[in-house]
């Protein structure tokens, strides 16, 4: 049997072409193996034709996601992996993508629905994501490592949090914090997974010592091969969350809260074995890195 499930924000591209009763034609469908099965994305096809900047801070019905031959004792795992591909769908878009419902004809009970609260963003997005076979290369290289990953290293809170510093209308100062608990969230996350052990306030090196934020977050790049230099961020870390607001000038503020985006978005991009190009945010869309 087959499940729907219905996704908000979610403004991507297709792949393969439709025929409306019109006449006329839309590449609104995506057709690609995830999480071990068959699915069909299909978007409505007002969403292709549609500037996503229109709806910034929105919350649209955009997209059907069907799951094919699937049995009945798989329905609870099965919406547990469409909730893995809204986020997925969420970092790449830079939008609050949700599951905000599903349908499943033979299953007990038929569908659910769910009031979630969730805005458009689809400012300066990861990918190409009005090509619908980018989206689909994207989804089926990553899915694997995601799905082992996304426990242990709480992956949907992470890309919430990078989505939400984004999509929010946060003040700059504001937008800064949401990414500095990011990275807060994602070093802490690394070294549980490693087997640090937490005491008295810090994670503890297997040899004896205590690991430092930066020491930490350094090890933590190092382990997907970046070495990024981070001395800014730090200060200006420090500063925000010891006092509540900086003195630096506004220009450089906005310059660190690029180049946090630019390192998350690569972070994640090797976290999960992604190879090939991705935009960086400082680009504002016009500059790609290739990984």
């Amino acid at each position: 049997m087959d499940l729907k499930g219905y996704l908000l924000n979610c403004f991507i591209g297709g792949e393969e072409v439709i025929h409306k009763p019109n006449g006329s034609r839309v590449r609104n469908k995506i057709a690609l193996s995830f999480a071990g099965y068959e699915i069909m994305i299909v978007q409505r096809p007002e969403v292709i034709s549609a500037n996503p900047g229109d709806y910034k801070g929105q919350a649209v019905e955009t997209t059907e996601v069907t799951v094919h031959n699937l049995e009945l004792s798989n329905i609870e795992s099965v919406i547990d992996k469409l909730r893995g591909l809204a986020t997925l769908l969420s970092f790449i878009t830079c939008s609050q993508v949700v599951l905000y419902g599903w349908e499943c004809s033979g299953a007990n009970p038929s569908g659910q629905y769910w009031s979630v609260v969730a805005r458009t963003g689809f400012f300066r997005p990861v990918l190409k994501i009005m090509h619908g076979r980018i989206v689909r290369e994207f989804l089926e290289k990553v899915w694997p490592i995601y799905f082992r990953l996304e426990q242990p290293r709480k992956l949907r809170v992470a890309i919430d949090y990078f989505v939400s510093a984004q999509v929010l209308g946060l003040p700059l100062e504001l937008k800064l914090v949401t990414i500095f608990v990011l990275l807060e969230n994602l070093k802490s996350t690394f070294a549980s997974d490693r087997g640090y052990k937490y005491k008295e306030g810090y994670y503890q090196k297997p040899l004896g010592g205590r690991w430092y934020f930066k020491e930490l977050l350094m090890e933590m790049f190092s382990d997907v091969a970046m070495n990024p230099s981070i001395d800014s961020i730090i200060t200006l870390r420090n500063e925000i969350i010891h006092s509540g607001i900086s003195q630096m000038p506004y220009s450089t503020q906005t310059q660190i809260y690029e180049n946090c985006q630019d390192l998350v978005r690569e972070y994640f991009m090797r976290l999960l074995r992604f190879s090939g190009s991705f935009f960086l945010y400082s680009g504002r869309g016009m500059r790609a890195k290739s990984i």
